[in-house]
């Protein structure tokens, strides 16, 4: 099977949204709802990428379940690990730069562990103690409901994974659940992984290629309804339906990148991919390079000065990117090939590049 360069740049972009987010709503938790859509655009579309490429890599088949989580897992949980440890290493540190982390061993094993629970003191969100770590608790939940149903073929895992997702968020539409496992895991974003899900499973990997004017056409309708969403987000940022929009701008991108031919792909600036290679450690650890920035910023900054008002967020994103890169060739990439032998022999169908 071919390397899935496209989906690297869907990476390399949902990595990105996120970061500029974080770095323009950092400093500003109440900046105009636009800024918070691109980190929501960036969840979703790596959401819809899991998705996808957890069908690619496990084939057509049934597959096994054990080596299958051993994978996920082998690939997920370290570099995770070595993120929460900053984290409560940092907090210990410099107490002042977290004032929202509280130190609590509870806390601390459940993340590690990737169960929900309330955040300690007054938030009442259900966040792990690294607070970014709330996706990857959706995706090993994904990666275990996956992983059950590894008896049944493409066609009917998915089948399955619809209607189990879509009786869990039914429920959570109808039932305010007091238990964290059971309120987080009924929220409707997990609807992003049955998109992906099913968009490999009716746009198979040895189907044609699309032209490039269609896979272009069809990014352009992307960017059009991700703008759309921008101008009028203040207003639809909690409906319903605004979700099944989201979900189904990221699957178009996933289709038309994982689709485009890979000579066009291949054409593009080798960043695009490294960036896509890079991005679960640009995401993982990109806010301890936004924090450290605007706490320089505020030290050493005259508020006088007259600078450009988002030259601190150019700065902070950059360095979250920057970070982001430095950790996935110095310790990802390391850790990444001295757990090789763990993972047992590869898939036979292939494995896209990062997956």
């Amino acid at each position: 099977m071919k390397k899935l360069i496209g989906l690297q740049w869907a990476r390399a972009i949902a990595a990105v949204m996120v970061v500029v987010t974080h770095a323009i709503v950092h400093p500003s938790p109440a900046a105009h709802g636009a800024a918070h859509l691109g980190g929501r655009f960036g969840v979703t579309l790596f959401f819809v990428i899991s998705g996808y490429i957890m069908v690619v890599t496990t084939g057509q088949g049934g597959f096994d379940p054990v080596r299958f989580m051993r994978r996920r897992l082998l690939r997920v949980a370290p570099l995770y690990y070595v993120a929460t440890a900053v984290a409560a290493l940092a907090a210990l540190a410099i107490p002042w730069a977290f004032k929202d982390t509280l130190i609590d061993l509870r806390h601390i094993v459940s993340s590690l562990l990737f169960v929900p629970m309330y955040e300690p003191g007054s938030s009442g969100q259900i966040t792990p103690f690294l607070k970014l770590g709330w996706t990857l608790n959706y995706e090993i939940f994904f990666y275990v409901v996956f992983a059950c149903l590894a008896a049944f073929g493409a066609w009917s895992r998915a089948v399955a994974l619809t209607v189990v997702f879509g009786a869990l968020v039914g429920l959570g539409l109808v039932f305010d659940f007091p238990w964290a496992p059971a309120q987080f895991y009924t929220r409707i974003v997990m609807i992003a992984f049955v998109a992906g899900v099913w968009i490999a499973v009716l746009a198979r990997p040895d189907a044609p290629s699309l032209p490039v004017p269609l896979a272009m056409a069809g990014l352009g309708v992307s960017a059009v309804s991700l703008g759309a969403m921008a101008v009028i987000y203040v207003a639809v940022e909690t409906r319903l339906m605004t979700e099944f929009w989201l979900v189904g701008t990221c699957a178009l991108i996933v289709l038309c990148l994982s689709r485009a031919p890979e000579a066009w792909t291949r054409a593009a600036p080798p960043v695009l991919a490294y960036l896509g290679d890079a991005s679960y450690a640009i995401y993982l650890f990109h806010m301890f390079a936004v924090g450290l920035t605007y706490v320089l910023v505020r030290k050493f900054v005259p508020e006088g000065l007259n600078l450009p008002a988002l030259w601190p967020a150019v700065v902070a994103a950059a360095s979250g990117v920057g970070v982001g890169l430095t950790v996935h060739r110095l310790i990802e990439t390391p850790m990444t090939a001295a757990l090789a032998p763990l993972h047992g022999p590869k898939p036979q169908v292939g494995t896209p590049p990062g997956a």
